[in-house]
């Protein structure tokens, strides 16, 4: 530069060294858009316990594929929507399997949790040996934390109040109204069947009161049956007929069947006469 009264010019032959100004080319110039750092979930412990599916996880998993292929031109909204509308008509026992592997899956999870603190606990316990008295209780403190079921984390992980979550729970509400849905039923069912069991025990208690009566008056015949065996062997146990010499309570059976025989056969007036005066004279027992 060089000096004039009135300030600083610009020395000649210096304004080629000028850096050209972006809107002297009538070229704009952009800043550089700096990348957004994406945030990272914490890494898991690589030997920590597989998270377990839910029922209705694995119905997907098992039918996304299958879905999608029948249905290319749907995105994944679309094919959650339909997938969810599939397991919400699914019959109950062909929705069975996924449930029943689905708690099985909690239970190995909820067990290998426990293990697998038990397991930290027992390496820490080791290591803090040598360490102060405040990270002993600290450390003593997370060895007792017990992994409850509620506290297993969800098997789906999705940004709250994005439209995959609102979809997501649209799903659950699906599943909520088909489970109350299916409580109802349920307890109307059983309802009815109470009221059979009821039924069942009122007639129950009928047959056995009905049984009850019959016993007592197959007692009272019984008794009764044998006071006329015993009443008919003495008036006859001195009237001899064929086969017999006269009649027993043993044998009381078979002599009256013979006996009826001679009285209906012709002839031997004497003898029948004999018969009846014999039952005239019996004093047979009443009711």
């Amino acid at each position: 530069y060089t000096m004039k009264t009135d300030g600083l010019v610009p020395a000649p032959g210096n304004s080629d060294d000028k850096a050209p100004d972006s809107s002297e080319n009538g070229i704009k110039k952009t800043k550089p858009v700096k990348a957004k750092k994406r945030k990272l979930k914490g890494l898991r412990d690589a030997g920590a316990p597989k998270q377990p599916l839910t029922g209705y996880i694995r119905f997907m998993n098992d039918r996304r594929e299958a879905l999608k292929a029948e249905n290319t031109s749907l995105g994944f909204v679309e094919l959650t929507r339909l997938l969810a509308e599939e397991w919400g008509s699914l019959d109950p026992v062909k929705k069975k399997p996924y449930l029943d592997a689905a708690e099985q899956d909690r239970e190995r999870y909820i067990r290998e949790v426990d293990e697998y603190h038990k397991k930290n606990a027992a390496k820490a316990s080791a290591n803090n040996v040598q360490n102060t008295a405040k990270e002993t209780s600290q450390q003593t403190t997370k060895q007792q934390k017990v992994i409850k079921p509620e506290d297993v984390p969800s098997e789906l992980d999705i940004p709250i109040f994005t439209e995959e979550f609102l979809e997501h729970n649209k799903i659950r509400e699906t599943e909520l109204r088909q489970l109350r849905k299916s409580n109802t039923d349920y307890e109307q069912q059983n309802a009815i069947l109470q009221k059979h069991i009821e039924n069942m025990r009122l007639t129950i208690n009928k047959l056995e009161t009905e049984a009850e009566n019959h016993k007592s008056s197959n007692i009272i015949l019984d008794s009764h049956l044998d006071k006329l065996k015993s009443v008919l062997a003495e008036g006859f146990k001195d009237f001899a007929i064929t086969d017999f010499e006269g009649a027993t309570t043993d044998n009381i059976d078979d002599y009256m069947l013979q006996l009826q025989n001679v009285l209906q056969s012709s002839g031997q007036n004497a003898l029948k006469n004999k018969a009846r005066d014999i039952i005239k004279a019996l004093e047979l027992p009443t009711s």
